[in-house]
């Protein structure tokens, strides 16, 4: 700097400038009078204290301009009263930004909940069945919503509230877009994390804008409610959308319908003006700089030295020295962060309670989506209250009270009486969603619900942005941080609290419900056979075809042997390894379905059970103890089931796969691990519809063939996806194909049945889980798939492929070794599918 005070450079750090600078940005209370305008009075006061020149400039480009003189430097602002301030823009001009502001902020919002209505599709696409991951669609998107406010409030500014909205716009356009034709599950959730940071602009920034434009209380107020309406509808309405377009074509069209609706947004974006006035009046001076050719002419704001240093420690840092030194602002965002986790929850809680089989009133996607739309309604129904509140603080103003200029008395009586509605709300949804109760009822407790939460979020906003004013938008950016930690949070606990009545959402389904998709390991029976002793009165098993010789004269192949019954229809042995690797794998069943035989909700006095494919019969056995009163029936190809049985169990060998005989129907039937024993899965699905009563059930068990994992394991097992694709194409040649667990439920539904469910077990290959029972079930698991590896194997590659047992054995050698390897996170995928026959 040169004795006269000046640098080669713009801006200028005035010593005036400095001092003005520490006070604008480091007050603990922070000065809300701060705006470009009143740091160009402080120039003319500092000017007068050190007697410079100060004249106004009428003539020229200045004319129209406060123009005030400095040293050798112009320091320009708007007028008041100036056309070209933001307050002071026509009426419609301020609506028609308030409304591409809002409608950004309903892309935003609409964006947020979007796959919520085709989550299924998606957890089927990419084969991802933790009910903990199929949250994260959503709750990656929140998370972007904490990392993008403090970025995009404080940058709004610096660069401008329309340039930092529109680029982040147009990145969520390209992001969301990416969402529809993502490749992996991993791309999809980065994508979704993308979209969510940069769709969190308009959250951070829209608020600020509005402060901008409008300095009457009462038009901002009704802004901000036009914004928080559009928080509060665009959750609801996407739903809506997905749901139906998910019906009818596929998720990735879903995504597409999001990405086309914020074209059609962008023109107003493009259109619309900058609002935010240092900005407005550093631009002016730059084009003046332009047009005279003198590089003295400034905004006030342009003597702010705008370093990185400056950026990353004034600008950026300014929302989080507003929340640990600003009570209101972290008043404000504890409390919003917990309405608004609770406001996202419910975007998990209503599919458990609308949505599918499993769910309390077994909606469509579509029909759920519906649900939401009270919530929508009384988000919108509170504007009469707002109209009202104000009027009677204009009353207040005309008569003198000074407590309407006060921000706490203007704003917050309505979130008084919306908290309580809220908490209301929730009561109402976790005591009426339950069967027997008509599903309005726990719809319209949504009405109540959305009137609250919009009452208590806008009076919020409403709040901040009359207390903060130019630093609106950093407030509202550092409230839409928190409450989107919040909401990205809560929701992932959404599948393990709804249970428990303790929640405030719980509807007691567990009264009504099977249990929990948890695995629970009970306590391990070694000798699956030890109660079979306590029948020493019990009777020889009966059977409708006669034990001939042909029955007994079973074929021996590869040093492994194979039944005689309707020989090579099924290529699994049946000798004493294989009856001993079919209890583990009933043992290993009944843990992985948390210590159940079945899941479907069979009622109390039952008669008529048939096991088709029973194998050694022990399902049939302990179905046969836990149902005394009732006929159990287990039918097989071979006869290797015991010979001393409960008196109520009863084994036929039978081939399940031809035309049944049974004189009377059952109100149970059940199999297991028949995949790659069926040519035609929707004729046995069909017979078994046949030969129920109205209102049985017929339940599916099976591993479906297949190597999963979620990390890269799956994909590092190349031995193991050698021996998956040889099994997969020998099957198909051998016309009863593996892999085909996941079209159970389609064909139980074609087959006519009602109330399918579809639940989905994962089972580790090897002990590596750090979860004990997990991980006990994987050293089950590992055991059966070892010894299973021969019995598959040997008649599949030899008859149908041709291979010669040492080229088997030389690929299991490889299959081996990553089964026994625990750095593989590799687990199998065990499908339980069950459905009813309805009523006469």
């Amino acid at each position: 700097m040169g004795q006269d005070g000046k640098t080669d450079e713009l801006p200028v750090a005035h010593p005036i400038v400095t001092q003005l600078s520490a006070e604008y940005h480091d007050k603990t209370t922070l000065d809300q009078t701060a705006n470009a305008e009143n740091a160009a009075r402080h120039f003319t006061e500092a000017g007068n204290a050190t007697n410079n020149a100060v004249e106004k400039l009428d003539r020229g480009p200045l004319s129209r301009l406060q123009a005030k003189r400095l040293g050798d430097y112009i320091i320009i602002s708007l007028y008041h009263s100036d056309p070209e301030h933001p307050n002071n823009w026509p009426r419609k001009k301020k609506m028609l930004i308030s409304f591409a502001g809002g409608l950004s902020v309903i892309n935003s919002t609409i964006g947020s909940s979007l796959p919520s209505g085709v989550i299924d599709q998606i957890s089927q696409h990419f084969a991802v069945t933790d009910e903990l991951q199929l949250v994260l669609p959503i709750s990656c998107y929140l998370m972007g919503y904490v990392i993008g406010p403090i970025l995009f409030g404080p940058l709004s500014e610096h660069l401008g509230r329309k340039t930092v909205m529109l680029e982040a716009f147009i990145i969520y356009i390209l992001f969301s877009m990416a969402c529809a034709v993502a490749p992996t599950w991993a791309s999809f959730l980065f994508f979704r994390l993308i979209c969510g940071t940069v769709a969190s602009a308009p959250i951070a920034i829209v608020g600020g804008l509005f402060a901008d434009i409008y300095s009457d209380p009462e038009p901002r107020g009704f802004a901000m409610a036009w914004f928080t309406c559009a928080t509060s509808t665009g959750p609801v309405l996407a739903p809506v959308i997905s749901g139906f377009i998910g019906q009818s074509t596929s998720w990735r069209w879903v995504f597409g319908v999001g990405t086309f609706i914020a074209l059609a947004t962008l023109p107003l974006l493009l259109f619309a003006p900058e609002s935010y006035l240092p900005v407005i009046l550093s631009r002016k001076a730059a084009r003046l700089r332009k047009e005279t050719g003198n590089k003295n002419i400034v905004a006030a704001t342009d003597n702010q030295k705008k370093s990185l240093r400056y950026i990353l420690t004034v600008i950026m840092m300014r929302p989080y020295r507003m929340l640990f030194q600003e009570t209101i602002v972290a008043c404000v965002c504890l409390y919003s962060t917990l309405v608004y986790a609770i406001y996202y929850l419910y975007f998990e809680v209503y599919p458990i309670i609308f949505q599918g089989p499993d769910s309390v009133y077994g909606f469509s996607p579509g029909i759920t989506g519906l649900a939401f739309l009270p919530i929508a309604l009384g988000s919108v129904l509170t504007a009469p209250i707002f109209l009202c509140w104000d009027a009677y603080c204009r009353k207040a103003t005309a008569r003198g009270h000074t407590w309407v200029k006060q921000e706490e008395y203007r704003r917050l009586p309505l979130a008084c009486i919306g908290g309580p509605l809220y908490s209301i709300a929730m009561f109402w949804l976790g005591w009426s969603a339950r069967p027997g109760i008509n599903f309005m009822a726990p719809i319209m407790s949504g009405f109540i619900f959305g009137f609250g939460y919009f009452l208590t979020f806008t009076a919020l906003l409403n709040y901040v942005s009359d207390a903060y004013l130019t630093f609106a938008a950093s407030a509202q950016g550092m409230s839409s941080t928190c409450r989107s930690i919040g909401g990205a949070l809560l929701p992932l606990a959404s599948k393990r609290m709804y249970p428990f009545d303790h929640s405030v959402l719980s509807t007691n389904m567990d009264e009504h419900q099977p249990q929990a998709d948890s695995i629970i390991t009970p306590e391990a029976d070694d000798d699956l056979h030890s109660d079979w002793e306590e029948y020493e009165s019990g009777m020889d098993a009966s059977s409708t075809a006669s034990l001939t010789s042909s029955i007994l004269n079973y074929q021996y192949e590869n040093g492994r042997r194979y039944h005689a019954y309707h020989q090579g229809e099924y290529v699994i042995p049946n000798d004493e390894r294989e009856q001993e690797r079919l209890d583990l794998h009933h043992h290993i069943c009944c843990l992985a379905m948390g210590g159940d035989l079945y899941r479907a909700p069979l009622p109390q006095g039952i008669q008529r059970v048939l096991d088709i494919g029973t194998g050694t019969g022990t399902w049939a056995i302990h179905m046969a103890d836990s149902f005394p009163e009732a006929i159990v029936i287990g039918t097989d190809l071979s006869p290797i089931q015991p010979s001393w049985v409960p008196p109520n169990c009863i084994f036929e060998i039978d081939d399940f796969e031809l035309d049944w005989n049974f004189s009377q129907p059952f109100d149970f039937i059940h199999a297991r691990a028949i995949e790659g024993s069926v040519k035609d899965f929707p004729r046995l699905f069909s017979q078994a519809y046949e030969f129920l009563r109205p209102g049985g059930w017929f339940e599916v068990v099976d591993f479906t063939a297949g190597v999963f994992s979620d990390d890269e394991s799956s994909q590092k097992s190349t031995s193991l996806l050698e021996w998956r694709d040889r099994l997969t194409e020998a099957s198909e040649m051998f016309g009863k194909p593996l892999g085909v667990s996941p079209n159970y439920r389609e064909w139980m539904i074609q087959a006519g049945f009602k109330n399918v469910r579809e639940k989905i077990f994962k089972v580790p290959f090897s002990p590596w889980a750090k979860n004990p029972k997990l991980k006990e079930l994987g050293r089950y698991q590992q055991e059966n798939m070892l010894e299973a590896l021969d019995a598959y194997s040997l008649a599949l590659c030899t008859r149908y492929l041709g291979w010669s047992v040492e080229q088997v054995q030389a690929l299991l050698i490889g299959v081996r070794k990553e089964l026994k390897d625990c750095r593989l996170h590799n687990y199998s995928r065990l499908y339980v599918v069950y459905g009813q026959k309805g009523d006469l």
